[in-house]
């Protein structure tokens, strides 16, 4: 009787055991279909010598893979791909101890050349089956991200030197409001402002009102177009008029729409330009003048041969 009471024991744990498996299975099915609706990688793969045991289509994609056939179950996750972390040691140790990972990145090279950079949150457990460590880690690419802060930093970085090191008038404003958020050290030089009379002016201010109607025609072209040209007078300091030739082009920081005026001062530009049509001017004059003089010598030359046939 009593053992038949153990048997039955047993047979009831075995039971149980199938069924949690078997909760298990569907469950972790169902989380593996969500898991692939959303792109994101799913692996799951040994600890000890790093054998795939389960690999996502979005995984698949993540190492440049392709949605191929292929059954990479029982192959070294490692061949796929070309670590580029140099703490990779440092991380693996750190990994062990705590036995996860959170919201860490990573960055790699694909097969296929592509830098590649990644957002995972892994777990090492132990198979429910063969006792093992496994590593578990669902997988972000965050590559477009990340090129695209990189992107973005290397714009800052090339617009802060053009604006330190710029030659000509460097203005800053907000393309909302038209409020003045920074100047360089020429505009403060050329207009006779210091940098505090400046901060918070609106940047239609420094144009000639016979200009104004250009500069908003202009800024709705950048709007388009992202970069505007026109001509203009800057009103300066003590009522100095400086004309330049403006050069506006956008850009984002902190989320917020800035406008970068390069202002070339071309004022020894343009008085030579009038000079010189001062001088076409009186040379056309003058060339009238000796035309109509020739002319006037052609007359009187005919009236003094009638004289002279006359007599």
């Amino acid at each position: 009787m009593g053992f038949l009471i153990v048997n039955c024991g047993v047979f009831i744990l075995f039971l149980v055991f199938w069924a949690v498996l078997f909760l298990h299975y569907r469950s972790a099915k169902n989380l593996l279909e969500l898991i692939n609706h959303t792109k994101i990688g799913y692996l799951r793969f040994k600890y000890k010598d790093g054998t795939i045991i389960e690999i996502n289509d979005g995984m698949r994609g993540i190492l440049d893979l392709g949605p191929g056939k292929e059954d990479l179950k029982g192959r070294d996750i490692r061949e796929f791909f070309i670590a580029a972390e140099a703490r990779a040691d440092a991380a693996r140790k750190a990994f062990m101890r705590d036995k996860k990972s959170v919201n860490s990145v990573y960055h790699f090279n694909a097969l296929s050349g592509k830098e590649k950079w990644v957002l995972h949150n892994s777990q090492l457990v132990r198979d429910l089956c063969s006792g093992e460590l496994v590593v578990q880690s669902l997988v972000e690419d965050i590559t477009a991200e990340k090129e695209s802060s990189r992107h973005v930093g290397e714009m800052e970085e090339r617009y802060e030197k053009l604006f330190k090191h710029s030659g000509d008038m460097v203005v800053l404003y907000d393309q909302e409001s038209g409020t003045i958020e920074e100047a360089n050290p020429v505009t403060w030089m050329i207009t006779g402002y210091k940098d505090p009379e400046l901060i918070g002016r609106s940047f239609e201010g420094l144009i000639h009102p016979s200009f104004r109607k250009t500069l908003r025609d202009k800024q709705g072209e950048l709007r388009i177009m992202g970069v505007a040209r026109l001509e203009a007078v800057i009103v300066c300091n003590e009522g100095v008029y400086k004309e330049g030739w403006m050069t506006l082009s956008t850009f984002e920081i902190n989320k917020k729409k800035i406008v970068m005026a390069v202002i070339k001062d071309i004022s020894e530009l343009v008085r030579e330009r009038e000079e010189q049509k001062k001088r076409r001017h009186e040379l056309e004059r003058f060339c009238e003048a000796a035309i109509e003089r020739e002319a006037r010598i052609h007359e009187l030359r005919e009236e003094l041969e009638k004289e002279k046939k006359g007599r």
